[in-house]
Formats: C-alpha cells, sequence, structure tokens
C-alpha cells in the first residue's frame, strides 16, 4: 500500500469519525478541502431518498459550487448526506411529506 492510499484510508477514517461525532461542520470542510467522493447530494436527492421537506432541507448545513451544466446558471447547493440521514432520524422531523 502506497503513502498515498494510506493517506486516503486514513482521511476516510477521520471523515468517518466526525460524522459519528456530529461534528458536520468538519465533515464538510474535510470533504471540500480533500474532494471525498459520495459524500454529498442536491437537495431534490435529499428529497427522495429521506423525504424531508424544503423546509427541513433548508437547515442543513451546504456547500455551493459552480454548476456542471450550465456555467452562467447559479451556483448549486450540495449537501451533506450523513446529516441529511441524522436529521430524517430524528424522531420530531416530519420525514413524511
Amino acid at each position: 500500500m502506497n503513502l498515498k492510499q494510506e493517506h486516503k484510508i486514513s482521511l476516510r477514517q477521520t471523515f468517518e469519525k466526525c460524522i459519528k461525532q456530529k461534528f458536520f461542520k468538519k465533515a464538510i470542510s474535510l470533504a471540500c478541502k480533500y474532494k471525498l467522493k459520495g459524500v454529498f447530494g442536491t437537495a431534490q436527492t435529499i428529497k427522495v431518498k429521506y423525504g424531508l421537506s424544503n423546509l427541513e432541507i433548508s437547515k442543513l448545513q451546504c456547500v455551493e459550487v459552480d454548476n456542471p451544466h450550465f456555467k452562467c446558471a447559479a451556483p448549486m447547493k450540495l449537501y451533506l448526506l450523513a446529516q441529511a440521514e441524522h436529521l430524517a432520524n430524528l424522531p420530531h422531523s416530519s420525514s413524511k411529506t
């Protein structure tokens, strides 16, 4: 195993530890800095996958990135999937819309 691969594994473990401890802001920072794959989703993905409403989604922290489809369009808002899952599993969350 080369150093780069060991570093990637270490980063992923640190990311997972942040998620487990519900340090979502730090997890977002790590995911952005090291471009971790598969950890963000759009609002539509979160609505379908976790059944959250627009109001609930607005409570999540987001990262704005350039729109890959239309450069002149507004930036895309991406949300941490683990944070959305956490919100969906809270007892007071109205996950049925």
